[in-house]
This record gives C-alpha cells, sequence and structure tokens, in this order.
C-alpha cells in the first residue's frame, strides 16, 4: 500500500517534469506615439516543459488586437509566435493592455503580459487651462494667456478659439488665425469682463479651440476657470465694559466680616 507521503511525491514529480507556458518576455514597450497609428509586434512563446503544451484561448482588451497564434500545440522544446497589435487612435498619455494566454500549464492555467505605449498629442495647450481670481470682490487678474503648441511633424493652422462664456473673449481676434511650424508654438489671451461676477465661488466654462494639421480638422479645448477666494474672517476681540476688573480671588482679612455676614447683621 503506497503511502501519503510517496504519492505527494509522485504528484510534485508529475507536475515538476509536466508541460511549461514560457514567454520569451512579459513586457512590451511600443514606446511614444502620435495617435495616429497601428503598430504590431510578434510575441514568442514556447513550451520548456517534458509533456505537450495547449494553448487554450488568448484574450485582449479594448484598443489592442491578438491573432491566432502561429501554433496551438507545442510539443516539449518546442516555440512559436503570436502577432499583437495596438490602436493608439483616440488614446492619449500612458497605455498598458494586458494579454491572457489560457494553457494546460498545471502551474498557471492563466498567464498574462502586457503591451505598454505612450500617445504624445500632435498638439497641445501650455498651460491646459485659463485662470481668473477674484479677491475681495474685485478680480486679480482679467487676462491670462495660454499656447497652442505644434508636436507633430507637420504646419498646424489655428483657425478658430471661441470661449463658452459669453463674458470670455479673445484679445486680438482678427489675428486669431496663424500658422505654427512643427516644434513650434502660437500664444494668446483670453481676458474677462472685470463687471462679471459669477454667482458660484468657482466658475468653469470651455474654450474650443480648431486647428487644421495636414488635411485634417482637428477640434479640442481647454479649461477656463473663475475662482472666487474665500475671504479670510478675523475675529475681533470683545470690548471691555467701563468697569470690568480682571478677575482676582480676594481673601478676606482675620476679624473682616464678610459682605455677607454684614448684610445679614443689618438686616436682622
Amino acid at each position: 500500500m503506497k503511502t501519503f507521503g510517496t504519492i505527494l511525491m509522485a504528484a510534485v514529480a508529475l507536475v515538476a517534469d509536466a508541460q511549461t507556458l514560457t514567454f520569451e518576455k512579459k513586457l512590451h514597450d511600443f514606446g511614444d506615439l502620435t495617435g495616429k497609428e497601428t503598430v504590431s509586434t510578434a510575441l514568442k512563446y514556447s513550451n520548456t516543459g517534458d509533456r505537450e503544451l495547449v494553448i487554450k484561448n488568448v484574450r485582449t482588451t479594448c484598443g489592442c488586437t491578438a491573432g491566432v497564434p502561429a501554433k496551438m500545440i507545442l510539443a516539449p522544446g518546442e516555440e512559436s509566435t503570436v502577432e499583437v497589435s495596438f490602436i493608439a487612435k483616440g488614446k492619449r498619455g500612458k497605455q498598458r493592455k494586458p494579454i491572457s494566454f489560457t494553457s494546460n500549464d498545471p502551474k498557471q492555467r492563466v498567464q498574462t503580459i502586457y503591451i505598454t505605449a505612450n500617445i504624445t498629442s500632435l498638439w497641445t495647450f501650455t498651460p491646459p487651462t485659463v485662470d481668473f481670481y477674484i479677491s475681495d470682490g474685485a478680480y486679480e487678474n482679467t487676462r491670462d494667456t495660454f499656447a497652442v503648441e505644434n508636436r507633430s511633424n507637420e504646419t498646424l493652422t489655428v483657425l478658430s478659439i471661441e470661449p463658452q462664456n459669453a463674458r470670455l473673449a479673445v484679445l486680438e481676434a482678427h489675428s486669431v488665425k496663424r500658422e505654427v511650424e512643427p516644434g513650434g508654438s502660437a500664444t494668446y489671451t483670453i481676458a474677462v469682463d472685470p463687471t462679471y461676477r459669477p454667482k458660484r465661488r468657482l466658475s468653469y466654462s470651455r474654450v474650443t479651440v480648431q486647428a487644421k494639421i495636414g488635411d485634417a480638422i482637428k477640434i479640442r479645448t481647454l479649461g477656463a476657470y473663475i475662482r472666487n477666494k474665500r475671504k479670510t474672517s478675523v475675529q475681533a476681540p470683545k470690548p471691555k465694559t467701563a468697569n470690568q476688573e480682571p478677575s482676582q480671588e480676594i481673601t478676606p482679612s482675620p476679624g473682616t466680616p464678610e459682605k455677607n455676614e454684614l448684610e445679614n447683621g443689618e438686616k436682622n
């Protein structure tokens, strides 16, 4: 009769010699993208175990597509690849997308690898907002500036700048249309009506900028904030009465009757 220890050792040995899904790397970085590309790479995997490996399923998330692996069944020591594509259009900033592989690997039924990318905008605003401040009922500033930066490889033409709030306006509106060369920028000034007082402490609206890069028309918005600073309240000291004296404890002298005793004696 086999002991439990013998059975356990046999099971451990069976797992140790089993099929094993191994990736050449578990992270692939596509680097900086402009948001227009669809990029692809071939991810390599292999069976480093002693039994037959079966890839059952490959799953991706939105924005990432994976083709069918070149081989779904791998003999011991065999390797294969799967084509993975990343769609950068419509995305911004740093991206990290998982790709999950389900197999008959007894140690890790599901393994996940990742692809990353950094989507840089073809054009942007610096700073990303214009800000106006009201303090004690008066504006600290009635103008603020921002720059349209061209990060593309083509000439950018600013077509229009339209504040959503009618109390905001672009200064020198006649010169809004400008051409910005690759790597260059154009600065604009937004002004607020100094008589305008928002009802809320924080007022937000959008400024819509329309531009053309190559043959494509692009529209982006930056935020416009009017912040009404809270007044600092200073608590005034309480006025003293004319006859107010500092509070102190008075100890009666020996032999001197206290006030209550005198009053009681007079009443009697």
